[in-house]
């Protein structure tokens, strides 16, 4: 299950939906996908402004300190899915602390998952007999927008030719869209054949 845009902190941010989705995702034996903008600690603007700022110590330790409180307010909003994230993306909406890591890799860590930067592929082995299936996972945080609902699609199918996946994720639209899209491809092995699959 997709996770991501939830901008925890701002006046949007619906915490019970959040809580209700994660309540399904772990009732239904799911796993997450973290697809950016967890918090909303700061823009890349803002953080730019915050690093030309030249602050004083009190000012940067009280800056961190709320950024933590927005990843241990998270934590709680998503408690009992520890474990259960295939990854991570870092979105657009983050803090950065003084140590090097994010409000992003601060939660990675403590929700035992990789930390997948802005894009990733993530595959999936599932059992079956004697032979394994795999799906493999394209995901991206995702820029730009768009007013329409097919935005986000229209995206991603431009992107289809260049990354080989099975299923593709794309966030930032604060959008819930999904298409099925036909492929035939040639088998890579004897007898040589023509197949298709649905991406």
């Amino acid at each position: 299950m997709p996770v991501g845009d939830v901008q925890l902190n701002s006046q949007g941010c619906d915490e019970k939906r959040l809580e209700r989705h994660i309540e399904w995702g772990l009732k239904h034996n799911a796993y997450f996908v973290g697809m950016g903008d967890y918090t909303d600690v700061a823009s890349p603007s803002n953080r730019a402004r915050i690093r030309s700022a030249n602050l004083y110590d009190s000012v940067e330790d009280a800056l961190e300190e709320a950024a933590q409180r927005s990843v241990e307010r998270f934590l709680e909003l998503v408690k009992g899915s520890e474990g259960r994230w295939l990854g991570l993306l870092e979105g657009h909406h983050y803090f950065e602390f003084r140590d090097g890591g994010t409000t992003d890799t601060r939660l990675a860590k403590a929700l035992r998952a990789p930390f997948l930067g802005t894009c990733a592929f993530i595959r999936l082995r599932f059992p079956r007999g004697t032979s394994r299936m795999t799906a493999t996972i394209w995901c991206h945080h995702g820029v730009g927008g768009g007013f329409k609902q097919s935005a986000p699609l229209n995206k991603l199918e431009n992107l289809l030719p260049y990354f080989d996946a099975d299923v593709y994720l794309i966030g930032h639209h604060h959008k819930k869209v999904a298409a099925p899209v036909d492929q035939l491809f040639m088998t890579h092995k004897r007898p040589y054949d023509v197949k298709h699959r649905t991406r």
